[in-house]
């Protein structure tokens, strides 16, 4: 008896140790091709996914979670769990695996698609971290840009469509607002990194007058074959809830690429202040290579 459950001791310890071969391996494959797309609100982002979706090598949905769940995850095992995972000598194995694997469970059955992952916030420094090692250490970046301005009247029309009063603009430049401050730190973050191959401004504007031209350039940082895109008649096949915002119309898309009038006026105040985000904003994207953008 006392051999058998020796043997049996041995197994068991095998197994574990092979387990942990496994799974210390498991974490160093990249499953996935994923491409970020970041930046500033109201920018035609959900236009530009509408329109690469047509190409059928991309996999794209709304506003993505998988930013959040990682960085959550990283916490859990820096702080909440470290004290147990460092005390068994598991916090960086368990770390490398949970977060290398999430994005797999966030994308289950698209292999054999490139993914675009769409967060905001993506390009700011700790999410940036998360993403080169973790993800891909050369990961593609798409940043989207857009006068400060315009992407503050854009998101104020949609307020207003959707009951909220007059009093919208001390909210929306907040330094607490993470959908257009927030943003505005971490593209202007990605705009301060110094020829950084990786990265892939477009602007509004360009989107919308001059769209072929960025689709051309978009695929050639890509490194993808372009493709021939339906650009009249878009057909929106890429959806988002908005009844969950609170903000209906947020991510609808028009069947034409055209600049529809805004008839919000900003305040003066509102425009100054805009008006210089955006001269520092373009200035470090001109000064640091990444003049193609508009």
């Amino acid at each position: 008896v006392v051999a058998q459950l020796h043997l049996l001791l041995q197994v068991l310890f095998t197994f574990i140790d092979l387990q942990e071969v496994v799974m210390s391996h498991l974490g160093k494959f990249n499953f996935k091709k994923i491409i970020l797309l970041a930046g500033l609100p109201r920018t035609g982002s959900t236009l530009l996914s509408n329109i690469l979706a047509q190409n059928k090598i991309f996999y794209i949905e709304g506003n993505s979670a998988l930013c959040q769940l990682m960085w959550d995850a990283k916490q859990s095992c820096d702080i909440t769990a470290a004290q147990q995972l460092k005390g068994n000598n598991k916090l960086k194995l368990v770390k490398n695996n949970i977060l290398k694997s999430i994005p797999n469970s966030y994308y289950p059955n698209t292999s054999d698609k490139i993914i675009i992952d769409k967060c905001r916030p993506w390009v700011s420094l700790p999410n940036m971290k998360i993403a080169k090692e973790y993800i891909d250490p050369n990961i593609k970046t798409i940043i989207a840009v857009r006068p400060l301005d315009e992407v503050v009247a854009s998101y104020a029309k949609i307020l207003f469509n959707n009951g909220h009063k007059e009093d919208v603009y001390d909210n929306l430049l907040s330094v607490t607002n993470e959908t257009i401050i927030g943003s505005f730190t971490s593209t202007y973050y990605a705009a301060n990194q110094k020829n950084n191959n990786n990265y892939f401004f477009y602007s509004y504007d360009k989107l919308v007058n001059d769209t072929p031209n960025l689709l051309k350039n978009l695929y050639t940082f890509l490194d993808i074959k372009n493709y021939n895109h339906k650009l009249t008649e878009i057909k929106q096949t890429v959806f988002e809830n908005d009844s969950f915002y609170n903000l209906k119309g947020m991510h609808d898309i028009r069947k034409t690429i055209e600049i529809q009038k805004n008839p919000v006026v900003l305040p003066e105040w509102v425009k100054i202040k805009c008006d210089e985000m955006t001269l520092a904003l373009y200035s470090k994207i001109e000064e640091n290579n990444y003049g193609t953008f508009c």
